[in-house]
């Protein structure tokens, strides 16, 4: 690995049903003022990132509030969702132009710290991938270095990405971050960590 900052990009992967949660998650409250989808464009907005793509389900596309004003975000519109969270993971890995490397950044992890990502940036795998680890468990978002876009690519959506990096090299650091370990799926997963109606 190596400490120094390269080229990054961040794929916020938000293409899915959000069955579970029986709302879709990218417009869920995540603040008073913000939505899931709106604070992670924020946050990756103050890394020093090259590009940031948004997968979304095509259906959302008219939820997408008028207001929404975000330069530079390259939009993806899911058409097939059935497909899997792979097929999503490729379409933004298609996007990306110049990056060494990116992150894959759930939209149902929405806690995560910016001095987390930080730290990951700053151990960027130049193979493989690197995984965010807390209390001995592994985290999100991940980080893949550019070697593994082809493969990722090639991959048959049968697959699932865990399946895809299985044989991969992977790295681990180390982060103070409870919030890489949160994932919000459900509507008692929301009303667990944020104290707004559902």
């Amino acid at each position: 690995m190596t400490s120094s900052l390269h080229p990054t990009a961040a794929i916020i992967l938000a293409g899915g049903k959000s069955e579970r949660m029986q709302k879709p998650k990218p417009f869920l409250p995540f603040d008073a003022k913000t939505t899931f989808l709106e604070h992670l464009i924020e946050l990756y907005k103050e890394l020093p990132v090259t590009q940031i793509v948004v997968v979304l389900n095509k259906s959302y596309h008219n939820l997408i509030p008028d207001n929404f004003l975000f330069e530079d975000i390259t939009f993806i519109f899911n058409e097939d969702p059935d497909l899997g969270r792979l097929h999503s993971v490729k379409l933004g890995i298609q996007t990306i132009v110049s990056a060494q490397a990116t992150f894959i950044q759930n939209i149902d992890n929405p806690l995560v710290a910016k001095e987390s990502l930080n730290l990951l940036m700053q151990h960027l795998p130049q193979e493989g991938y690197l995984i965010p680890v807390c209390d001995n468990l592994h985290g999100h978002p991940i980080l893949i270095s550019q070697e593994l876009f082809p493969k990722i690519l090639l991959s048959p959506n049968s697959k699932t990405l865990r399946d895809v990096l299985f044989t991969e090299k992977k790295y681990f650091v180390n982060v103070p971050d409870k919030g890489i370990l949160i994932n919000i799926n459900t509507p008692e997963d929301y009303q667990k960590y944020f104290q707004i109606s559902y």
